[in-house]
């Protein structure tokens, strides 16, 4: 349920007992109140935001990525390159996919022929080439970087060809059949790859898998990493749908809306209201108010799952 800063400060009006004799709130008797009621409720926000936000919902769909190399063979297995190079061939690719730790240069082509395309190197800018592009890793770079493009090609047998003047190890190789505008839609080919949340995600609430056929128990095929970084694995196929908890949006004026539910409302019109009173110095009242906040704060949390989860509903698209 949605309330403004208003709504609230206006139960807070009540409490203290400041209402007009019409009962209104009036903005010249409690324009003290009023001015500090925004700073008050940013507070109050953060301190309530894993118990009173309303959860939001975030849904991708991931899919079995298609790699002419295949999966076993190219995905966790790490090439070592002693100042050699190494070739790898697929019919049909449009788009490669690569991990270096080390400088690199990489060569295409199509049925023998040179082969043009644009690649990103570490998530940089789009970069045009013809047949061979060379990536100088940052000094100190002690993980695999991805390389990633697409292929001008015409649906012939493509060969990537990996070499180095130098010692180097690459990881992750891929050549796909897929036909993408830009090459940083080419996806990760990892055994687990990272979905990406969203940019006010703080935390899961809750886990349901639901598979075929009317499976409801927890899966195997996803792992969270801390609070918000979630792994996939690669040969999943579906549709994952998360619970979230959001980052709450700074509260900078009382005409703002808030998502909150009805306990977290009450609970932040007796935290105003507790506020103001020790500020009058009227310790009862202020005692009085801090009973009542801890009272709702704690009825919100029994509304929080004892554990930490996420919601996954599944349903079945083929492959493993």
């Amino acid at each position: 349920m949605s309330y403004t800063g208003t709504e609230i400060f206006a139960r807070s009006i009540a409490v203290i007992d400041e209402l007009s004799d019409t009962g209104a709130v009036s903005a010249t008797q409690t324009k003290e109140y009023s001015n500090r009621a925004p700073y008050l409720l940013d507070m109050w926000q953060k301190e309530m935001s894993k118990n009173g936000i309303e959860p939001k919902a975030f849904e991708t769909s991931c899919y079995r990525k298609v790699n002419l190399l295949g999966d076993t063979m190219q995905m966790g297995l790490i090439v070592e390159n002693n100042a050699e190079t190494n070739s790898y061939s697929g019919k049909g690719a449009y788009c490669f996919y690569l991990e270096t730790d080390g400088d690199c240069t990489l060569t295409f082509a199509e049925n023998g022929a040179a082969l043009s395309g644009v690649y990103s190197f570490n998530g940089g800018a789009e970069t045009p080439f013809t047949e061979t592009f060379s990536v100088t890793v940052p000094t100190g770079t002690t993980s695999f970087l991805p390389i990633r493009g697409i292929l001008t090609a015409s649906g012939g047998t493509v060969t990537m060809a990996v070499s180095g003047a130098y010692y180097f190890r690459h990881n992750n190789r891929a050549l796909s059949t897929y036909k993408f505008a830009t090459a940083d839609k080419v996806p990760d080919f990892k055994p687990w790859y990272k979905i990406a949340m969203p940019s006010d995600f703080k935390s899961r609430t809750q886990i349901v898998n639901e598979s075929s056929p009317w499976q409801y128990t927890e899966s195997n095929n996803h792992h969270w990493e801390g609070n918000n970084e979630l792994y996939v694995l690669f040969s999943y196929s579906g549709l994952i749908r998360i619970k979230y908890i959001p980052v709450p949006v700074k509260i900078t004026a009382l005409t703002q809306t808030l998502e909150i539910n009805d306990v977290a409302a009450q609970s932040g019109a007796y935290y105003l209201a507790e506020q103001f009173a020790i500020a009058d110095q009227n310790d009862a009242l202020a005692a009085l108010c801090k009973a009542k906040y801890k009272e709702l704060k704690v009825e919100s949390m029994l509304k929080i799952p004892l554990a930490a989860s996420e919601i996954i509903d599944i349903y079945y698209m083929g492959g493993d």
